[in-house]
């Protein structure tokens, strides 16, 4: 086994810069020039690469076939194939220009991601109002933007791919679980529930659907206004949405629902680029979920007959903060990236760091390797845990439009939730069409 391991390895390192290069009629992809500016903030409607349907309208997209086999240690594995299609229709009445991106699965259906219009009052200012992504982050939103198969954090994995969701992921990956029993006492038979409990009574504990789950974390698609600056070398984006991390429905500006952000990136040289932002969402949810429960220990710990048995508070948290900044570096087929985050999620503390490096060694075979990790607590509970992931990339050019992606990734997670450390392996194959 570790002789076949050996032979891969040494085939994908060394063999690669060679593969293919000599196939008669396949049609090679340039490697990537030096980037001269930086994006954020402008208006890349106008320049952009697509399928004309008229003078003023272009068509871009691609088509997204996975397998994905994950296989998480004592909890899960999971086998699935996945089919994505994704639209963009690029409209330019410049002054005046707009994007509407769809995006189609087999799971969801139809689904709108972005749908905006953008005034530009001159070359270097603009503005943008309706559903657009979020620009807190290194990684795209989108598969064709992307160096390997998966985004780099095993919460955001978890998350995209269904592994864990919603409450469910706040007490694996977060280390929330057991608060339908904080602040509760065994009875005489060591079990719950039972005549002689003491404490807080169940009927005041946050149930599982009530607590706020953890949110997608990166790449949402948000309703709101956008001031964008962009000279190249400079872009800012200041923007007010209703929400960054919760965009249901029911929490807008009325309902004291609100997200700032404000990110500015600076081109330090060609190819070396630097970016840092800033986002907050105010957001009373998970007050609003534990609140019966603290009120009822107020009372519990008030009773001079609970003195030597008093409980604990389920800590508070009334917003979702991030903090964010990148650096990359692209020059011929080298690219590199290292990027460094700072959350605070209700009463959850994270930090989270990534690097990675890709090298395209011709054509048509390039290397992707990655790290990241995420370190997470809890405010007053001894609640906390932290994931390591390992990246190795294959991806292989068949033609202009087609690339064959390979991915292995490994996940070694501890968590006070679960007890113990545990580990997961992710194996992706991905063929991708883009035009």
């Amino acid at each position: 086994m570790k002789l076949t391991l050996r032979l891969v390895s040494t085939f994908l390192l060394f063999g690669g810069s060679s593969l293919f290069a000599q196939v008669p009629g396949m049609m090679t992809m340039q490697q990537a020039s030096v980037p001269q500016g930086t994006d954020l903030g402008a208006n890349t409607t106008v320049n952009a690469p697509g399928i004309a349907l008229g003078n003023r309208v272009k068509l871009r997209g691609y088509v997204d076939f996975r397998y994905d086999n994950t296989d998480i240690e004592f909890m899960d594995h999971d086998k699935r194939f996945r089919t994505g299609v994704d639209l963009d229709l690029l409209i330019d009445f410049s002054p005046v220009t707009s994007e509407i991106h769809l995006n189609a699965s087999g799971n969801s259906g139809v689904s709108l991601e972005q749908a905006f219009i953008r005034y530009s009052f001159n070359r270097d200012f603009n503005l943008s109002m309706g559903r657009q992504l979020t620009v807190m982050g290194m990684e795209s939103d989108e598969s064709t933007g992307l160096h390997q198969v998966s985004h780099a954090y095993a919460g955001d994995v978890a998350i995209e791919d269904g592994i864990q969701s919603g409450s469910s992921a706040m007490g694996t990956f977060v280390g929330l679980g057991g608060l339908e029993n904080i602040g509760r006492k065994k009875g005489a038979d060591g079990l719950w529930n039972t005549a002689d409990d003491t404490g807080v009574a169940e009927n005041d504990h946050p149930m599982a659907d009530d607590l706020p789950g953890l949110p997608q974390l990166r790449r949402n698609y948000v309703d709101g206004i956008r001031a964008n600056f962009n000279n190249a070398r400079f872009g800012l984006t200041v923007g007010l949405h209703n929400g960054l991390w919760n965009t249901a429905e029911s929490h807008h500006l009325n309902d004291s629902q609100i997200g700032i952000d404000i990110a500015a990136a600076l081109m330090i040289v060609p190819g070396l680029e630097w970016q840092m932002g800033y986002a907050y969402e105010s957001n009373d949810a998970w007050d609003e979920s534990i609140a019966g429960y603290n009120t009822a220990a107020t009372t519990w710990n008030k009773a001079p007959a609970n003195a030597a048995n008093l409980v604990p508070y389920i800590p508070t948290g009334d917003h979702i903060s991030q903090f964010n900044t990148f650096l990359t570096y692209k020059t011929g087929g080298l690219t590199l990236g290292f990027e460094y985050d700072n959350w605070d999620i209700y009463a959850l503390d994270m930090w989270d760091i990534m690097l990675m490096g890709n090298y395209q060694f011709n054509n048509v075979f390039g290397l992707t390797l990655r790290y990241s990790h995420e370190d997470f607590e809890v405010d007053g509970l001894r609640a906390n845990g932290d994931t390591d992931r390992f990246t190795l990339s294959p991806s292989f050019s068949v033609t202009d439009n087609l690339t064959i992606l390979l991915e292995y990734s490994h996940v070694s997670l501890d968590s006070t939730a679960l007890g113990g450390s545990y580990d997961a392996d992710e194996v992706y194959a991905e063929t991708l069409f883009n035009f």
